[in-house]
């Protein structure tokens, strides 16, 4: 007797095929198909078999306690379906300004990955880091990155495709401050005057009066407790 099994899982039911060849009992030649749930089976009727006739029968299904219902995936991708998708209005062809940029060793760029671009995409933990060029090549970038691995700081090295790459802001703010503290300086060489160049936090408003304009101040006090009962 040969006996093939198939099993067809579903949201909260299942179907197993059982497919029976070579019995002494003509009747159970052909292909049976089985609706369960956890605790019980029941045959629902026998497919390519010359007795129409339906056979009924039930056992109890025992599941293995090692099954698991769901495989780990620790995937080069995983849990990357919203990470690398492209946002609204941005699928499609790549611009070609994409390409006309121009990076040179020293920059600071930002990684973001392109879903619609599979070559040299970076690691997903990559993904929204800042890192430094420091090798230029014809359709790629050389980029260090610092990763933070238990205790220490390790200065990674990995190769990202133009499409995967942004030229960062994190240093605008710092040229900014830098163009106008020269501006300052040739001032204060022309009038003399010191000025101050560091940054410093945010003061404490000045003193200042404030007049009622006839109007007697009041002095706001709680109550004295009163029973209402």
């Amino acid at each position: 007797m040969q006996l093939d099994i198939t099993i067809i899982l579903l949201s909260v039911q299942a179907v197993i095929l059982i497919k029976l060849q070579n019995t002494t009992m003509p009747a159970l030649n052909g292909t049976f198909r089985i609706n369960f749930r956890i605790s019980q089976v029941y045959f629902v009727g026998v497919q390519k078999s010359r007795d129409p006739r339906p056979i009924v029968g039930s056992f109890t299904f025992v599941k293995p306690p090692c099954v698991r219902n769901m495989p780990h995936s620790f995937g080069t991708r995983a849990r990357t379906r919203h990470m690398f998708a492209r946002s609204f209005r941005h699928r499609g062809m790549i611009n070609m300004s994409t390409y006309l940029r121009t990076f040179k060793v020293g920059d600071y760029v930002d990684i973001k990955a392109n879903g619609a671009v599979h070559k040299g995409m970076p690691h997903k933990f990559y993904h929204g880091r800042t890192g430094r060029v420091y090798n230029v090549t014809k359709r790629a970038l050389g980029v260090r990155v610092n990763k933070v691995v238990g205790n220490r700081i390790i200065h990674k090295h990995i190769n990202v495709r133009l499409e995967h790459v942004h030229a960062s802001k994190c240093r605008q703010d710092f040229l900014d401050r830098v163009k106008a503290n020269e501006i300052k300086k040739k001032e204060a060489r022309v009038t003399g005057v010191r000025l101050a160049i560091k940054r410093e936090p945010t003061q404490p408003k000045a003193a200042y009066t404030l007049k009622t304009k006839g109007v007697a101040p009041v002095t706001l006090a709680p109550q004295p407790f009163v029973d209402l009962m």
